[in-house]
């Protein structure tokens, strides 16, 4: 990845260019770990754009500012082109002439020769920012599916836009004011959603939009949406013909992300059935040493250390391994949360922010990850949950429906009677819920409902006359209806989870942090849209989850890792917080002090939580709902101090 940025004066107000670049350079200088290398900048009275590079595709290039249209089209492109070859040759045909090998420099012609349409023309992960000063307009556009970010700040008469709202940090005229919806969408869908940031005013390109700001305002746009509705499905589709299709998808979306790099591309392993996958078909196609790179815990209630080494005893390649314990989660958590630019609700970004620290003193620039097969091929739990509920829902009254519960958590082998009553009277919330359109994710956002006894009265009055879930109705796309239910589960997750926390404070944000760049092969668009149109029972067969996927790559992988149930990612929370908080920056920040001045929370309920993780002997019995509650008051806390207000 590279940072980008820039100021574009919309209504032709004639600045002084030497203030718009000094606007620039502050703003790149604090991207310069999204590219360290070459910083580009091109200034003009009317706007000043340029990118902090970290050079992957097209070495010798210096400079990767680009134009077309004869001087009159400038643009800069965060991310990766991975199709770039045929565009680039189709354009060549057409009498295009290029200056540079690079994949970024078909965006500004493929614009000039077919306008917008351009952008579905496209297979990859980018934000890109167009001056047209034909048409005396910004374009600001993000790919597909959220992968790489782009923000935005519009004053009426200047456009600011940067690759991390840290970037906005560097221009003292944008005002840095906290926004309370976006703490209630934390709380509700554990990220923000839309366009909305932690900061007001300052906002960010949804995935498959594009925003256009001109004299007349802004204008956002959808240029793609992913047709999950039942109509899509082909039901007569062939399994074993289904199988060679996913594995020569996969293959080439894999090929294309190798050979889109002059440097050397690595892995990130867990010891799941997805990022193994990648790996194997990576170790296949390239010729040189592959290197993995894996997290592994001192807590073995996290620890997947067993399953990487029962993958790389089958697997010739250089593997490298971070050890995290409690301490590196406590040491990590603030400069984390400074690089997501925004609070989290749980930890597990911090032990990804080492690794690509690792991957970075390997000198590695660019890795593959397994994102996103949980959602192409449904291999989260809560889409299990959702079968269950709906097969449950036909005799509510039933003792044994509920029982299959049991299958559907595995892991926990003691799942008696009190475990058991547990789980009932949690799945059995919104259980005959007419809410048809959100079923799927009712039993999660309304268990958020009770955290926000936690805002303070200056924030509940903020909010008050805010629905977060009505807002987020109202952007659901015209056949949403038409989707069936898992298509909805699917739609729901790659809106929320997979842009808001997934691909950005756990990807994105943690891997450039230290100038590493994330390639994810399952979320390119063929796979997506062809996985769109499979049987539900080829993803979700019984219990068993990406069976598409499994079966495909079966002979490929270790038995115990095709076999294994999904173990979501996580890290330890309060277990390592209740060994450290006293007289560390934890406890300072959740002080009476620092609560006050934020205005945030209630005084008195984070004393209580503070009092839980003082508490080491205890901390073990503090609840899932609590264990949410600290980390996401506390990385709010470090959020506020570290982009509005020195706490």
């Amino acid at each position: 990845m590279c940072g980008i940025a820039g100021v574009y004066n919309i209504k032709n107000h004639i600045s002084d260019h030497r203030l718009l670049e000094e606007f620039t350079k502050k703003m790149l200088a604090r991207l310069s770990h999204r590219g360290p290398e070459i910083v580009n900048i091109r200034t003009t009275k009317l706007w000043s754009m340029g990118i902090a590079r970290l050079s992957i595709i097209d070495l010798a290039n210096k400079n990767n500012i680009f134009e077309a249209a004869n001087g009159k089209i400038t643009f800069v492109v965060n991310g990766e082109i991975f199709n770039y070859k045929e565009l680039r040759e189709d354009l060549i045909r057409k009498g295009y002439v290029f200056r540079s090998h690079c994949d970024s420099e078909v965006v500004g012609f493929l614009y000039e020769e077919h306008g917008l349409d351009f952008i579905n023309m496209l297979n990859g992960q980018f934000g890109i920012a167009i001056i047209d000063e034909i048409k005396n307009k910004i374009l600001l556009i993000r790919d597909h599916f959220g992968i790489v970010p782009l923000f935005y700040y519009f004053n009426g008469s200047q456009c600011y836009f940067s690759s991390e709202i840290r970037g906005f940090g560097a221009v003292d005229n944008i005002p840095k004011l906290f926004n309370p919806k976006a703490l209630d969408q934390l709380f509700t869908f554990w990220t923000t959603t839309g366009n909305t940031t932690f900061l007001q005013n300052i906002y960010q390109v949804r995935p498959s939009h594009y925003v256009e700001i001109d004299a007349n305002g802004v204008r956002e746009k959808a240029y793609y949406n992913l047709d999950l509705s039942r109509e899509k499905i082909i039901t007569s589709i062939d399994f074993d013909e289904t199988k060679e299709r996913v594995r020569a998808l996969l293959t080439d979306a894999i090929k294309i992300r190798l050979e889109s790099s002059d440097v050397e591309v690595g892995t990130y392993l867990s010891g799941g059935v997805d990022s193994s996958i990648v790996t194997k078909i990576c170790k296949a196609l390239k010729r040189d040493r592959l290197q993995t790179f894996s997290v592994y815990f001192t807590d073995p209630l996290y620890d997947e250390k067993k399953f990487q080494e029962s993958f790389l005893s089958e697997t010739n390649v250089v593997s490298n391994y971070i050890n995290i314990s409690y301490r590196d989660i406590v040491d990590n958590f603030e400069d984390a949360i400074d690089h997501a630019g925004q609070p989290i609700f749980r930890t597990a970004p911090v032990p990804l922010f080492r690794l690509s620290e690792l991957a970075h003193n390997k000198k590695i620039k660019v890795v593959l990850t397994g994102e996103g097969a949980d959602e192409v091929f449904w291999g989260y739990d809560i889409f299990k949950e959702l079968k269950v509920r709906r097969f449950w829902a036909k005799r509510p009254s039933s003792d044994k429906r509920s029982l299959l519960f049991k299958k559907l958590y595995p892991q926990f082998p003691h799942f008696d009677a009190k475990y058991h009553a547990f789980i009932s009277s949690f799945y059995k919330k919104a259980l005959l819920s007419d809410d048809e359109e959100f079923y799927s994710h009712l039993v999660r956002w309304e268990n958020g409902i009770p955290l926000k006894a936690m805002y303070s009265d200056r924030m509940k009055e903020s909010v008050q006359n805010y629905d977060c879930i009505d807002e987020f109705r109202a952007q659901l796309p015209d056949n949403f209806k038409q989707f069936s239910d898992g298509g909805k589960c699917q739609y729901l997750e790659m809106q929320t989870l997979l842009p808001g926390y997934l691909l950005s404070s756990q990807g994105d944000r943690m891997s450039s942090a230290h100038s590493v760049e994330s390639r994810i092969p399952y979320l390119d668009r063929r796979i997506v849209e062809f996985c769109a149109c499979l049987p539900e029972q080829f993803k979700l067969h019984h219990f068993v989850d990406k069976y598409i996927l499994r079966e495909t790559f079966k002979e490929i992988l270790p038995a115990a890792i095709y076999s294994r149930s999904k173990q979501a990612y996580q890290a330890p929370e309060l277990t390592a917080f209740a060994q450290y908080a006293k007289g560390s920056y934890v406890e300072y920040l959740m002080s009476e002090e620092v609560t006050k001045t934020a205005g945030i929370f209630d005084q008195r309920r984070i004393g209580i939580l503070l009092e839980k993780v003082n508490n080491a002997k205890g901390v073990s019995r503090v609840s899932t709902r609590d264990n949410m509650a600290f980390i996401q008051a506390l990385s709010t806390h470090i959020f506020y101090s570290k982009y509005i207000h020195e706490l």
